[in-house]
């Protein structure tokens, strides 16, 4: 049982850097090689927002000796522009994309007979508005038992890029350029908003159609 044990430990290690690899390696191509792009002019029309990186159910453990099998779902976000501060932020959310993705192998465990199938997604949305895009990003564990990791899940956050500015924005600011406010939670500000609620979690949700609401979740309630 023990020897089994360390086969699946084995196999996963091995498989998972191979999956980081992959993500690592085209975030790499595509992202960070951006920088030796030419920054030419550019309209805030045309700078839209693409996947660097689309992975559908990618299967990167089988230990048919334990019947273990994982699936991994991973979509990461690329900002079309040549400009600095959005080449930045290209980077900023590869990085931390793969963060995502350890974070998430390692939540599952692959001991667990509970766990014979599992799966995790790191997924985003997208929206322009006022020359300001917006990403949603998400990510899930489907599993019956998250072990060996304490993220929770699902998670849910947010990046803001001021095309006009060349810019990442935090969300404080983002939300009334984007035409949001806080008042149907009986604040007209972020700063009130925080000295209402003990610990505030606030993002915009964006769905497929690429329309956003502001969410306000009082953690402490």
């Amino acid at each position: 049982m023990e020897k089994s044990r360390n086969k699946s430990w084995i196999a996963i290690v091995i498989l998972s850097v191979l999956l980081c690899a992959t993500v690592g390696f085209i975030i790499y191509d595509q992202v960070f090689s951006a920088n030796n792009d030419n920054q030419e002019e550019e309209s805030p029309s045309s700078v839209s927002v693409v996947d660097v990186v689309d992975i559908k159910s990618k299967q990167y453990l089988t230990y048919i000796g334990d019947n273990i099998n994982r699936l991994a779902n991973i979509r990461i976000p690329m900002i079309t522009s040549n400009k600095t501060g959005a080449i930045t932020l290209n980077e900023k959310m590869g990085n931390e994309s793969l963060d995502r993705v350890f974070e998430y192998i390692e939540a599952i465990s692959p001991d667990d007979p509970e766990n014979e199938w599992a799966s995790f997604t790191l997924d985003y949305k997208s929206m322009k508005k006022n020359d300001i895009i917006a990403i949603y990003v998400t990510g899930d564990v489907d599993a019956y038992a998250q072990i060996g990791s304490s993220v929770p899940f699902p998670r849910q956050y947010n990046y803001f890029y001021d095309i006009k500015n060349d810019r990442e924005i935090p969300i404080e600011e983002a939300i009334p350029l984007l035409g949001y406010s806080f008042e149907k939670y009986g604040v007209s500000s972020y700063e009130e908003l925080y000295e209402k609620f003990e610990y505030p979690k606030v993002y915009i949700e964006i769905d497929d159609s690429g329309n956003g609401t502001l969410q306000v979740i009082n953690q402490m309630g």
